[in-house]
């Protein structure tokens, strides 16, 4: 086992893959630790409010960076590594005038129809303030991601996950360590705040650590058309995501919603897991490809699928020991949510598998076959969602949820052999 440590990718995806797992790891701490006072302040059904109105925004968050995120980490990667920054720094500028004047209008949008919303779709009024205390936070969220992802095009790795996850966590425990939520709409001005320190940190840091130089240009159009494709495709995961849980608060109660959403953040854990591996390796996949190193960017992905199953499986033995003990932490009430969380850790094990298929098919210029998969995966979840949750509750959302990672995941990989031309093992020991 020794020739593992020496050799070079290896200690690579070990060492930087690593450093950044432990950050997002940080995060995923912070915020279990978040979700738990949320819950035991709030009790299932306030808490069941709260994940409502956020997965809602989930999905406008994704509408409305409308895939800029990865545009810009491709955009900044190569041509950073060129030291053609002008043309890197614009991308950054327009993605981020695009994405606000977007965000504002959703934002607008929403707080109008806040009652209208409440009303017709959840036929809950309470759902009015919390809808306008997130429709304020959106622009603010939306622009911290872009910069987040523009950080890392830099090789800032850990600022970059620091700034998108782990940071909104920690100042989000300082407040309600300061002041506890009381209510959903607490938790939700919160929620604000916490946005816009991040946002204001994130424009910190690039101003400081941008280059100046070159004479390229990049125009909205180009921005736009190549963010498109990973715009809808992201629509539509956030969406098939996300509805189980508008599924669950429209047939059945906020408490049920709170089980699902606890369960699919506490599965989370090796969602992050994955995406901290997978970002890592990001703007490696795109020079690599970019220089025609096909050969050393397939075995990079072997062993970066290998170093994933080998972290994520433990993770699941772990919780099929144990579930009650998990969901203990939430509260009482949250332990007979114990199947609901196999199924969905279940979901992100297999996802592991996969490896860093999507974000290969967007870093090598593949981003319409990322879409297709989402589209498909999307719309046979959502169509499927509609029996299983109806019939089947929490057990029925968590069959989705992981139905809709192995099809979307199954697919990408099939386009990176087939159409990218990649061919790589599942495990490279």
């Amino acid at each position: 086992m020794l020739w593992i440590i020496k050799d070079k990718q290896f200690k690579s995806l070990l060492t930087g893959g690593g450093k950044s797992f432990l950050i997002k790891g940080g995060g995923s701490v912070l915020g279990i630790i978040v979700l738990s006072i949320l819950t035991n302040e709030l009790g299932s059904i306030q808490s069941g409010y709260y994940f409502t109105v956020f997965s809602l925004f989930t999905v406008g968050l994704t509408i409305g960076t409308m895939g800029l995120t990865n545009t810009v980490l491709k955009l900044v990667s190569v041509n950073y590594s060129k030291s053609d920054y002008s043309v890197a720094n614009k991308a950054v500028y327009k993605s981020i005038i695009l994405s606000s004047i977007l965000c504002t209008s959703l934002s607008i949008s929403i707080f109008i129809g806040s009652s209208l919303i409440s009303i017709v779709i959840f036929e809950d009024i309470v759902y009015q303030n919390i809808l306008i205390l997130f429709s304020i936070a959106l622009p603010f969220w939306a622009v911290s991601q872009i910069i987040g992802y523009a950080i890392q095009g830099l090789n800032r790795v850990s600022l970059s996950f620091a700034l998108t996850g782990p940071a909104l966590n920690l100042i989000l425990l300082l407040l309600f360590f300061y002041d506890n939520p009381k209510s959903a709409e607490m938790a939700s001005s919160y929620f604000i705040i916490s946005n816009v320190i991040v946002c204001c940190l994130s424009i910190y840091y690039w101003a400081k650590l941008r280059k100046v130089g070159g004479q390229g240009r990049v125009s909205y159009k180009k921005i736009i058309s190549s963010s498109m494709p990973i715009a809808i495709s992201k629509v539509f995961f956030q969406i098939s995501n996300n509805a189980a849980i508008l599924y669950l608060a429209f047939w059945f109660t906020p408490s049920d919603v709170a089980f699902f959403a606890v369960c699919t953040r506490v599965a989370g854990i090796i969602g992050l897991v994955i995406d901290a591996m997978n970002r890592f390796i990001s703007p490696q996949i795109a020079v690599m490809f970019a220089k025609g190193k096909v050969e050393e960017l397939e075995s990079l992905v072997s062993k970066t699928i290998s170093i994933l199953i080998l972290i994520t499986l433990p993770i699941f033995i772990i919780t099929l020991i144990i579930p009650n003990y998990i969901l203990s932490i939430f509260g009482n009430d949250f332990e007979g949510a114990a199947a609901v969380l196999i199924v969905v850790i279940l979901g992100q094990v297999l996802n592991s598998f996969f490896g860093p298929v999507a974000n290969i098919l967007v870093m090598t210029g593949n981003e319409k076959y990322y879409r297709n998969a989402n589209m498909i995966s999307s719309t046979l979840a959502i169509l499927i969602g509609i029996l299983l949750v109806s019939n089947l509750g929490s057990i029925g959302a968590a069959i989705m949820y992981s139905s809709t990672l192995f099809i979307t995941n199954y697919y990408c990989w099939y386009c990176v052999r087939e159409k990218v031309g990649l061919k790589f093992s599942l495990m490279k020991f």
